[in-house]
């Protein structure tokens, strides 16, 4: 971008840090390149294209609307003389950017035309290096992306609010039943152009296409408003590829945030009727055209899945504390009740035989947390308290190093997924050595490749699940033995009976028991990652069952600790109980960690 047109085409910018125009001859300072890095020749056709180009970016670097990327570069100075960035004897106190180093590397990346990454501390002058760059090399506006090691091409494009929009939606379903005849209520949209905003690539892009068109960006929202003319100019361009419902979608909430004329512009856009639906690959499974859906019976009635019964067997512990009249020691006796039941799930079918059997959850409320005079209970469960749960479906068990298998093998969405990350090996075990990240990934690419929403629990819904009515606490009853958990046997839990400690993961299901509900390993084997971020305790917690966050940001951009339930093979039976709550930082991984997911369509349909 630093090349421009002169004689011959030999002339180039050189950033000398001082403010001021460098020009070099090319082919006098540069040796000719290697055959691997050698330019193609520029042909004649393409002379009026790069005269285009260049007035273009004179045009811009000159406009209002880049006065404050003008300031910034000409406020920046790498040293007033290039000979003082020279100088060893150097005041060692100045920023590493005076150093002549930093000139070299600029300038052998514009001539390579390569990108150039620059590290420093803060208040070094990173950022003030690239104003200075486009200034001096005339450029144009600097585009500016934070970005962090978790960062993605995706997130540059838009971002997408998934938890905003599903807890507007929470929001409007509690205020629709206070007020039923509310209008304004009623017409609330939820649709997902709402919650997608532009990001600066994706601005960038907007720039691009308007380039295509032979428009300026404030000219290609304007034919925005024009659907019909837009198409036509589509076909004189031969661009019938391009679906600019997008853009009239995203663009307009950008643009009301500007106010004033762009304001008045995005409703003028939003009053243009657009032959086509607006579609939103691959999310378009979260379209609100809504029926909620009681579970209870087979009243649902999608076709794309098929609720189908399923029989098992659970488990309920009693205990009888006995004191002898001439031995002191208290005796437990542990009593096991076995009871058939049935509930409904359907089955995901992954490829082959691979399945991943996902259990219908009914909506209900309960007390979440536990009383002072529950055994081993901590503040962190505190303070008790009501919550309501939608419906929604939950994994029978943890994923298994299988199903994680096949879905790290799927394209990648945010991050890269090791498909054998586990330490206990075994296609039936649960997976585990993935941190709450890798979950989430998890849960983005099996969304994506059924066309369902997947995620993990929240971690009411974990305990809603977990208890399946239940108030003791175990699921069980009062407590736990290991022929029906998972855990370190040496505990025991109170008056109960230690037993065996496996030192490792078990298959899933191995027991044969479910809770009520007809999940199963609910305690021990693994620590499940829940969605929310740790809270020490329950105060201003939400009652309503979704996720609790501190902030709006997209969840690869969250930082800090996640919440864990259910213990694992690795604990004591205390921290294995319904209630029980532990955190972990969301980048860590461990042999005691692994997920099972949930999907929220069931409260939703589409």
């Amino acid at each position: 971008m630093t090349e421009h047109q002169t004689e011959n085409n030999k002339d180039w910018y050189l950033f000398y840090g001082d403010g001021q125009d460098h020009k070099i001859n090319m082919q006098e300072k540069m040796k000719s390149p290697p055959p691997w890095r050698k330019f193609l020749e520029i042909q004649e056709e393409d002379l009026p294209e790069i005269e285009n180009r260049w007035e273009k970016i004179q045009t811009l670097a000159n406009s209002p609307e880049n006065r404050r990327c003008q300031e910034k570069g000409k406020r920046f100075r790498v040293s007033s003389q290039l000979t003082a960035a020279k100088d060893d004897d150097s005041n060692e106190d100045e920023p590493n950017i005076n150093k002549i180093t930093v000139l070299d590397a600029v300038n052998a990346a514009i001539l390579l035309r390569r990108p150039l990454l620059v590290t420093g501390n803060p208040g070094s002058g990173k950022t003030s290096l690239a104003y200075a760059i486009a200034y001096e090399l005339k450029l144009g506006t600097v585009l500016s992306w934070p970005i962090t090691s978790r960062t993605t091409l995706a997130d540059g494009l838009y971002a997408y609010d998934a938890i905003a929009r599903l807890q507007d939606y929470q929001l409007f379903k509690d205020n629709l039943k206070d007020n039923p005849k509310d209008n304004q209520t009623q017409n609330k949209s939820f649709d997902i152009g709402n919650y997608i905003t532009l990001g600066p690539l994706g601005t960038a892009i907007s720039e691009y296409i308007a380039k295509k068109l032979g428009k300026n960006l404030k000219e290609f929202y304007a034919l925005l408003k024009n659907p019909q003319e837009l198409e036509q100019l589509k076909e004189e361009k031969n661009l019938q590829n391009l679906n600019f419902q997008y853009f009239a979608t995203i663009t307009t909430k950008v643009l009301k945030k500007l106010g004033g004329d762009y304001a008045k512009l995005a409703q003028e856009i939003e009053q243009a009727q657009y032959s086509q639906t607006i579609v939103f690959p691959p999310l378009q499974e979260c379209k609100f055209k809504v029926k909620t859906i009681i579970l209870i019976d087979d009243s649902i009635t999608d076709n794309s899945i098929k609720i189908q019964p399923f029989d098992f067997e659970v488990v309920t512990i009693t205990t009888n504390l006995k004191k002898y009249v001439f031995d002191p020691i208290i005796q437990t006796e542990i009593q096991q009740h076995r009871s058939r039941k049935q509930a409904q799930h359907f089955i995901e079918n992954l490829e082959n035989r691979l399945q991943l059997e996902m259990v219908s959850i009914p909506k209900g409320t309960f007390m979440m947390g536990v009383p002072r005079i529950e055994g081993y209970s901590t503040t962190y469960e505190r303070p008790r308290h009501p919550v309501t749960v939608q419906p929604f479906f939950m994994g029978k068990y943890p994923v298994t190093q299988a199903q994680w298998k096949f879905v790290a093998q799927l394209p990648e969405i945010n991050r890269e997924l090791d498909p054998d990350p586990s330490g206990f090996k075994g296609a039936n075990r649960p997976v585990e050595q993935v941190s709450w990240y890798d979950a989430v990934e998890f849960c983005s690419r099996l969304s994506r490749h059924t066309g369902r929403d997947y995620r993990l629990p929240s971690e009411a819904e974990w305990e809603y699940a977990c208890r399946a009515g239940t108030t003791t606490p175990f699921h069980f009853g009062e407590t736990i033995t290991t022929n029906l958990v998972n855990y370190n046997g040496n505990y025991a839990y109170e008056s109960s009976l230690k037993g065996i400690y496996r030192q490792k993961t078990t298959e899933v299901g191995r027991f044969g028991v479910a809770n009520n509900f007809g999940l199963y390993d609910m305690h021990g084997n693994v620590w499940e990652w829940c969605l929310d971020d740790w809270h020490d305790n329950y105060k201003k917690a939400p009652t309503n069952g979704i996720a609790w966050f501190n902030s709006n940001k997209s969840l690869f951009d969250k930082r800090g600790c996640a919440t864990l339930r259910g213990g694992s093979w690795f604990n004591d039976p205390k921290v294995c109980r319904s209630a029980s709550r532990n955190s972990y930082s969301r980048d860590d991984r461990g042999n005691l960690i692994g997920f099972r997911v949930v999907c929220g369509f069931g409260m939703i349909l589409q």
